[in-house]
């Protein structure tokens, strides 16, 4: 049903109207009418019990906010009249709970927002987009909190300048990041306000993030080869020692003559020749992946040039799982699917070739083997004891173990069932005291010649 039908429908029974005449005045069932009447003094009871507010109560019924009082009305006058008959309960106390008042909300939430801007600024930040990233509020909660705060954009900015040179903040870079201004208006607005005296410092004490931007190519070119001298051997490397950008880094590098690839050749060889092994710090000098070292000894040939072999270096791999692996000698396949993500095992072949831990691999493969036989020994062994105690008294089957582990050749053998087949028409034969013949044994054993039964028996001393 539809909030205006409920809202007539109570009206009417506050009117004294009985289910009957509400439903015909209405124009529906008496059955709705019973229905709507319950369903709603449910929703309302549960709520107010809650502590719900009457906007709750009201999204729940479909009603406008200033209809809830009415239904409320209502249904605590209903209980009453209930309550007083007699033998009854007591009447059950309803918590009414107010409005939330939105405005009120809203000032709360300006002056937290209005905090978190203040204190921004005091940490420097003048611009939109720097009080943004320390306090992560949009656009405009910013402009209701500085206006909040009596502060237009242009006194925030110079409010966070002070703050900065205050705390002692020297860097164009940061001032023009957190106030907004270029170099120029900057120095007008420090000027214009006295800051040099007040805060004791000159232009000449404010420094560029940029160091490269005052010295000239010679003194770059200086600055750079220090830098490689100390093992830079790639721009990204360079520019962390010296602070130049990428662009000054490389117009630098060119100036010198200097390509990535010879840069990468020349740090290789003079670490080798230091004596360093560690793949760990050549990466890192070069800023190569493992595999990107591999690649550049295979390209240049230089471990026949330099008389060195890349499974000398010290072991350097990332992924601690599949190093533990490779100690221990598990298979390539093994390597790639528990540690690998399920790739390839030519990419585990790499990855333990490019991390040179082919040498670890290979001696985890050895001593598995090794634990591997003696475990095959042992078993044998035990199983060897329990077949001989088995064998006791059955010639035939202690001649096919003799035969088995002494007298056989590993040039030639027989299966074993054809070998215990004929010690057993050998015992037979000679316990009836009969002729031996080494081609009728030949024939029921399925042997080629009597050749073969004569080098069998002859292997366990029988004639």
């Amino acid at each position: 049903m539809s909030d205006d039908i409920l809202l007539q429908i109570i009206r009417e029974k506050e009117n004294g109207q009985s289910n009957l005449k509400t439903a015909k005045k209405v124009g529906c069932d008496i059955s709705d009418v019973v229905r709507v009447l319950q369903d709603t003094q449910q929703i309302v009871s549960s709520y107010l019990d809650e502590n719900k507010t009457d906007r709750d109560i009201a999204y729940e019924l479909r009603l406008l906010p200033d209809d809830v009082d009415e239904v409320i009305t209502f249904y605590q006058s209903t209980s009453k009249v209930k309550s007083s008959k007699k033998g009854s309960e007591p009447p059950r106390q309803i918590k009414r709970v107010p409005h939330s008042n939105p405005k009120v909300n809203k000032t709360k939430e300006l002056e937290k927002n209005a905090a978190l801007v203040l204190e921004a600024i005091k940490n420097g930040k003048g611009r939109n987009k720097a009080i943004y990233n320390e306090t992560m509020l949009s656009d405009y909660s910013i402009s209701k909190a500085l206006s909040h705060l009596r502060l237009t954009p242009e006194k925030a900015r110079l409010e966070a300048l002070s703050h900065s040179l205050e705390n002692g903040v020297r860097s164009w870079t940061e001032l023009r990041d957190n106030i907004g201004y270029n170099h120029a208006d900057l120095t007008k607005l420090m000027k214009k306000n006295d800051f040099f005296t007040k805060y004791n410092f000159t232009l000449d004490d404010l420094v560029y993030k940029n160091p490269s931007k005052r010295l000239s190519i010679n003194q770059k070119k200086k600055i750079v080869l220090d830098a490689i001298e100390m093992g830079a051997a790639s721009r990204k490397v360079i520019r962390d020692i010296t602070g130049f950008p990428y662009c000054t880094v490389s117009k630098t590098l060119n100036e010198l003559g200097k390509t990535k690839e010879s840069l990468h050749l020349e740090r290789v060889e003079s670490y080798l020749a230091e004596g360093g092994r560690s793949l760990q710090i050549l990466c890192s000098d070069l800023d190569l992946e493992p595999s990107g070292l591999q690649k550049l000894f295979v390209r240049h040939n230089l471990e026949k040039k330099l008389n060195f072999k890349y499974d000398d270096f010290t072991a350097y791999g990332k992924n601690e799982y599949a190093n533990e692996l490779i100690a221990q000698g598990e298979k390539l396949q093994t390597i790639a699917t528990k540690a690998l993500s399920g790739k390839t095992k030519e990419l585990a072949r790499l990855y333990v070739r490019n991390s040179a831990q082919y040498g670890i691999w290979n001696k985890g493969r050895e001593e598995k083997a090794m634990k591997l036989s003696k475990q095959r020994e042992n078993i044998i062994s035990t199983l060897l004891t329990d077949i001989i105690k088995r064998a006791k008294g059955d010639f035939a089957t202690e001649k096919t173990i003799e035969y088995i582990f002494g007298a056989r050749t590993d040039e030639e053998h027989y299966p074993l069932k054809q070998v215990q087949h004929v010690f057993r028409l050998y015992e037979k034969m000679n316990t009836a005291s009969q002729r031996l013949d080494s081609h009728e044994i030949a024939e029921k054993t399925y042997l080629e010649h009597g050749g073969n039964v004569t080098e069998i028996l002859q292997s366990v001393g029988l004639k």
